[in-house]
């Protein structure tokens, strides 16, 4: 959803969904245990950290799913444990 949202029109958001085609990326639909984690980390870190909704969903899905988390913003996830961070250079 995040990539979704930083496109800057309809067809950048376009060549978004075909490139995750290409890759057989898998999308992750939200769930209970998601959800539950996500505001753990908001509740943890949201003031301390400035943990953002975004970054609180992205995290908990990362850990609950088991799969490296790519980004090109270390800062924003390095003070989760457990995440398999990964730094992304576009």
């Amino acid at each position: 959803m995040e990539l979704i949202q930083g496109a800057r029109d309809k067809r950048e958001q376009q060549e978004i969904m075909k490139l995750f085609e290409v890759l057989g990326a898998n999308i992750i639909n939200l769930n209970d245990s998601i959800s539950a984690r996500a505001l753990q980390y908001i509740k943890e870190y949201s003031i301390s950290h400035g943990l953002t909704l975004a970054d609180a969903l992205i995290a908990a899905t990362s850990y609950d799913e088991r799969a490296e988390l790519f980004t090109a913003n270390t800062r924003h996830f390095e003070f989760i444990p457990g995440l398999a961070l990964k730094r992304f250079k576009p």
